[in-house]
């Protein structure tokens, strides 16, 4: 039986321990959380709790710079006060080389959901949460808040043609000043509905449906194009954004009621 998540009302359960305690670990292969201890103290690493080590660097590598995210908060308070912020100039990158997992995002068959909990500062600013191509001359995936088009969620698959094996975009634009969850989810076999976008408790439709079809358009079976980065789509994420955290599953497509239980754990932590 799943043990029960104590908290006070000025902190709150970690991602991680909100994970182990939906039994939703299976494939998570990144965990990254601002507020967990065991995440972040001090210095220039994101540390990974997965289980994994897939840590992230606060900028482009192990030394302090300009590019470096900042660390706003009490470590280990677990609050809507404990986040990264960016200035137009920072973002995360992955320690060494690309992970398989990483690479498989992208390649036919890829199972995978990414989970995002982050600060919209305004309509056209932009959070990337996880990236491995910028565009679509390259090879890889990116889940971002887009600047263009209105601000809007894209999930992006280049296959370097260029091209994309696969693009969608959601309908629903986040709030200003605001919290949010983003999520998406894909089986990229199952094909009709075997994918979706998230934000909030709710779909974050695709053409007027709530799922779309995850079939890969000649993915590229080569190595993502890009290290993988957080906060760095084209360029660096919009100064006044914020990421508190972010999980990535290989392996599992998580479902609409797994995201929901995520949802119903993690959103009074963001005041939501």
């Amino acid at each position: 039986m799943p043990q029960q998540m104590m908290f006070s009302a000025s902190t709150f359960p970690t991602l991680k321990n909100v994970l182990v305690n939906l039994g939703l670990t299976t494939n998570l292969k990144l965990c990254l959380d601002s507020g967990d201890i065991s995440g972040y103290v001090s210095g220039q690493s994101w540390l990974d709790t997965s289980g994994g080590g897939y840590d992230f660097f606060r900028g482009a590598d192990i030394n302090a710079s300009t590019d470096d995210p900042t660390f706003n908060g009490v470590s280990g308070s677990v609050t809507k006060n404990e986040y990264f912020s960016y200035d137009g100039g920072d973002f995360f990158q992955y320690d060494t080389t690309n992970e398989s997992w990483m690479d498989n995002l992208h390649k036919n068959n890829a199972i995978f959901s990414i989970v995002a909990f982050y600060y919209q500062d305004a309509d056209l600013d932009q959070s990337a949460f996880f990236t491995t191509a910028q565009d679509n001359t390259e090879i890889g995936i990116n889940f971002s808040h887009q600047a263009s088009g209105g601000g809007t969620f894209n999930l992006n698959v280049p296959n370097g043609v260029p091209g994309f094996a696969l693009s969608v975009t959601g309908a629903t634009d986040p709030a200003d000043t605001a919290w949010h969850m983003a999520s998406c989810s894909l089986n990229e076999a199952t094909g009709a509905a075997g994918g979706f976008l998230y934000l909030d408790g709710a779909y974050n439709q695709v053409a007027a449906s709530d799922t779309f079809t995850s079939t890969y358009t000649t993915p590229s079976a080569a190595a993502a194009t890009r290290t993988a980065r957080i906060g760095w789509l084209v360029s660096p994420d919009s100064a006044g954004q914020r990421i508190a955290c972010i999980g990535v599953w290989e392996g599992t497509a998580l479902t609409k009621a797994n995201m929901d239980s995520i949802w119903a754990a993690m959103r009074s932590r963001f005041g939501l």
